[in-house]
């Protein structure tokens, strides 16, 4: 019993695949689904204009629709994506472009978690590269600020409040970095040590029990 619960753990959606099915989720359950994606009247002139696209083998650059402005000056933004529309109209008819744009959409949203939680992590290790050379390498204000805004993303009130922090306190902005990386190296050794039998569940269970122990002590505690 023990061993089919493990295999049914690791077949479990990560959170980069709930990322993936909400919107679906979300589409179908509160906005009438496929109906909500052709509500916009504007799809059948992109179709027609990818049509229009693959027959002339060019993009056009006057107004082909209009009956009060024929041949006014026109500037086609989305020329890819209305050949793209275009392809898929032949090969499904309507089904095949609702498909395309419900996967397009969740794969943005997926694309759009993983890259939150990579910025996040960049920030950490901004945390800790700030706070270091501040403390240390007679960092400038403008250097930490450049660091924060231009190779980190981080927005201006947040580099500003970080500066501050990083000025009146020392070594507190680094734990984040530290801390999240002694874990993610625990959970290695505990997985490690217990091989076929590891389980998340039960390794939180046991490190968070201890309560707020440095790392090196929760080790010796909770490693087999």
């Amino acid at each position: 019993m023990e061993a089919r619960s493990q295999v049914a753990v690791k077949f479990l959606p990560s959170l980069a695949d709930f990322a993936f099915l909400m919107p679906i989720v979300y589409l179908f359950g509160r906005m009438d689904g496929t109906k909500t994606l052709l509500g916009d009247c504007d799809t059948g002139w992109h179709i027609r204009t990818g049509q229009w696209i693959l027959a002339n083998g060019r993009v056009p650059f006057r107004d082909i629709f209009s009956f009060t402005k024929p041949d006014a000056p026109w500037f086609a933004w989305e020329w890819l994506s209305d050949v793209v529309f275009a392809k898929l109209n032949a090969l499904g008819g309507l089904m095949a472009v609702e498909l395309f744009s419900i996967l397009l959409v969740s794969t943005t949203f997926a694309a759009l978690f993983l890259l939150v939680r990579r910025k996040i992590m960049l920030r950490a290790i901004a945390n800790t590269i700030l706070d270091i050379r501040m403390q240390t390498m007679h960092m400038t204000d403008q250097q930490a600020m450049d660091l924060m805004l231009n190779d980190t993303f981080q927005t201006q009130a947040e580099a500003e409040g970080k500066l501050q922090r990083a000025k009146l306190t020392s070594t507190q902005l680094p734990t984040y970095f530290t801390g999240s990386r002694q874990w993610w190296e625990l959970r290695k050794k505990y997985q490690a040590a217990k091989g076929s039998s590891f389980t998340l569940e039960e390794f939180h269970n046991k490190a968070l029990d201890q309560g707020a122990l440095p790392i090196e002590y929760l080790e010796k505690i909770i490693l087999p």
